[in-house]
């Protein structure tokens, strides 16, 4: 198994801490919707192609230079990225009961 270089396992728990704040940070403000959009808070470690990356992807909407959190696509990206967590989990385990049976198949 390859190991995962630290700066990367850093980088991305950084990532991952920054879009939970800002998260938190836009319900806190009530900016759940674009009638609701609220200038954007600092947010430590958060990247601006990051926050490109989640406005592209619809969870976090930009309103005349105002941001909101779409809480239903939030939600779709998050089954979306469990059910392939899933996936990859299932078919770990099945290579791994396939390596396990042929090599007690070889005995």
């Amino acid at each position: 198994m390859a190991a995962i270089p630290v700066h990367t396992a850093a980088s991305a728990a950084k990532a991952a801490r920054a879009e939970r704040n800002l998260i938190q940070a836009l319900r806190a403000a009530n900016a759940v919707s674009a009638t609701k959009a609220a200038a954007l808070p600092a947010i430590e470690g958060l990247e601006d192609s990051q926050l490109e990356r989640l406005v592209q992807s619809g969870v976090i909407g930009r309103v005349s230079g105002f941001y909101y959190l779409d809480q239903v696509a939030l939600e779709e990206r998050t089954q979306t990225r469990r059910t392939a967590g899933l996936v990859a989990l299932v078919i770990a385990a099945t290579a791994v009961a396939v390596a396990l049976l042929v090599l007690a198949t070889r005995s």
